[in-house]
């Protein structure tokens, strides 16, 4: 993909999760901010706008049983993907009730998926 095809490709992305925020849906906003994470794009700043997207999603989901639905609706690619906005939103400098919900997440992350998923977080040098 061309470079500036992420940005377009982030701009779609936004408003649709926009979208179903607004519809009150985070669970289907959360899925379709993971999809297609810019993996191979060289934009620092367009990463750091797509991983304040999901942080930003996560704060939604605040409730331990809606994370775990939540966690376990998405497949096994997007939560890997997951994992690494996870540790890539602690990178950016967030409040303190955001870095939190960060904390709650990545312990539902490990209850559900194991320790697997930290490590390949961790080791794919694939980077959001």
């Amino acid at each position: 993909m061309a470079e500036e095809d992420f940005a377009g490709v982030y701009s779609a992305k936004k408003a649709q999760v926009d979208q179903l925020l607004a519809q009150g849906n985070a669970e289907g906003a959360l899925a379709a901010s993971l999809q297609n994470p810019p993996f191979a794009c060289k934009d620092d700043d367009l990463k750091k706008e797509t991983a304040r997207m999901v942080v930003g999603v996560l704060a939604k989901i605040k409730e331990p049983g809606e994370i775990m639905k939540a966690i376990n609706a998405l497949d096994p690619a997007a939560q890997d993907a997951l994992m690494k906005y996870i540790y890539r939103g602690w990178d950016l400098a967030q409040p303190s009730k955001v870095n939190a919900a960060l904390l709650t997440w990545h312990a539902q992350m490990v209850s559900a998926l194991g320790k697997g998923v930290v490590c390949r977080a961790v080791m794919n040098a694939r980077a959001v």
